[in-house]
């Protein structure tokens, strides 16, 4: 089961199975961007897909707005696969945008 909470310009996503979080994403708004600042799946549940559904989400409730992540380099990839293109790198972090439509 999907769960959002909103609480002012943070949106929190929640994945539960019977009585537990799976998995958890935390994505930040502003006027002119929309910021990840974290997704995670918990180990035993990683590449089920979950990550994957949260990602899906996100992009879609963010459509409309540029989306930013700062991510590993090692996890790029996955982002680049999801529609994102590099913005910067730095010190072996990432800094991906997806660019929202108008």
């Amino acid at each position: 089961m999907l769960e959002v909470l909103c609480s002012g310009g943070t949106k929190e996503y929640l994945y539960w199975d019977s009585s537990q979080v799976l998995a958890r994403a935390v994505v930040t708004e502003t006027e002119e961007v929309a910021e990840i600042k974290l997704i995670n799946v918990s180990r035993h549940c990683r590449g089920s897909g979950i990550g994957s559904l949260l990602l899906s989400k996100i992009i879609s409730d963010y459509r409309h707005k540029n989306l930013t992540v700062w991510t590993f380099s090692g996890r790029s990839g996955w982002y680049l696969r999801n529609g994102f293109t590099v913005q910067e790198e730095n010190a072996g972090l990432v800094k991906l945008v997806r660019c929202g439509s108008p």
